[in-house]
């Protein structure tokens, strides 16, 4: 098992098979940032070369209103040249024991390694639900960043188009955020500790069977606040007082793209005027578009999914597929119903989005 002094060596062999830049500082934050003693990560070695790695991060979900302990599988690498045989699927299965020594009872992830998890370490993927919908803001900015990619140029071509006629589309609907809607107000932090558990009370009256993120001021210090990658400002709308919406914003200027990684709300007047405030906060900066990312079977997010759409949002399908693989908790039938995850953009590993 990984410890603090594998983290550079960790990260050396993450970046020889990713072409990524990770160093120690992010490793020692995913993993020992929330739960130090709670995380696992095996390392597979021959001889004092490192082959293989697989992850595990101790988030807590609310399930039905209950808190269950569930690890988030990050870091599932095998080198090539072992690639093939049982090496994977035992470092996996090693990791899960320890899962289950933890109190973790269920297992969950994005990838796009479909064939392997299914069918070699037994997850249920759930293909074709996680979906990014988009604004187009200023297709110059877009175009200019498709232009820099490493693509064909009948690919850049394309996308260029599809970038000017985007544009073009959103901006017929933008100006829909413009309507005043009254009787809303904005703070940058909670007001009161149990402002956001109360919120996804409102929200599971709505969605029985909802299985979120427990979003505890543990977790989104480590999240959002504390992450070394992303500058996040959270935006809270409260109705009297009384939490209706909030939005964790990501713009990064450098790529062009805000990103809203979390963006719910419990009514549609609240979802429109936390809105008008996301556009307020991109229009100084150079931004190409906007970007949200959920599980469309989730009727909640079908519904975000849907009210982007009336501001000239574009949706279309992700290459990540969804994975789950319960260990011990009670209620299967819950865990394996795709449509009870309210997975969005926040439950990604924290690099980008």
């Amino acid at each position: 098992m990984a410890e603090k002094g594998n983290a550079n060596e960790i990260e050396s062999f993450h970046n020889s098979i990713h072409n990524d830049d990770r160093n120690a500082e992010d490793w020692l934050w995913e993993y020992e940032g929330l739960d130090p003693k709670g995380y696992i990560f095996a390392l597979l070695k021959d001889g004092t070369r490192i082959i293989g790695t697989q992850g595990m991060i101790p988030i807590h979900l609310s399930i039905s209103g209950e808190r269950a302990l569930t690890a988030k599988s990050e870091n599932s690498i095998l080198a090539p040249d072992y690639r093939g045989g049982m090496h994977f699927s035992d470092l996996y299965e090693f990791a899960i024991v320890h899962c289950a020594e933890k109190g973790i009872n269920l297992i969950w992830g994005f990838t796009t390694a479909v064939k392997v998890l299914r069918d070699k370490i037994h997850f249920t993927v759930h293909e074709g639900c996680i979906y990014e919908s988009i604004s187009v803001l200023d297709g110059k900015c877009v175009r200019a960043r498709f232009s820099s990619m490493k693509w064909s140029s009948g690919k850049k071509t394309a996308l260029s188009v599809f970038a000017t006629l985007s544009s073009a589309y959103s901006a017929l609907f933008r100006n829909k955020y413009r309507k005043q809607v009254v009787g809303y107000s904005l703070d940058n932090n909670l007001r009161n500790p149990s402002d956001m558990s109360r919120l996804y009370d409102v929200l599971r009256k709505k969605a029985p069977g909802l299985i979120h993120l427990d979003l505890d001021k543990k977790y989104v210090d480590w999240r959002i606040s504390t992450n070394p990658n992303i500058s996040y400002k959270p935006l809270y709308v409260y109705k009297s007082n009384e939490l209706a919406a909030y939005c964790f914003l990501n713009v990064n200027g450098k790529s062009g793209i805000a990103y809203l990684t979390d963006f719910t709300f419990a009514e549609a007047n609240a979802g429109d005027f936390l809105l008008t405030k996301i556009y307020d906060e991109t229009r100084t900066a150079r931004i190409g578009y906007i970007s949200f990312m959920g599980n469309s079977r989730n009727p909640l997010i079908a519904q975000t999914f849907k009210h982007l759409k009336g501001y000239g949002f574009i949706k279309k399908k992700s290459s990540l597929a969804f994975i789950m693989r319960n260990i011990a908790h009670p209620d299967e039938e819950r865990i394996y119903d795709i449509a009870n995850w309210y997975v969005n953009g926040l439950w990604t590993e924290g690099y980008e989005v």
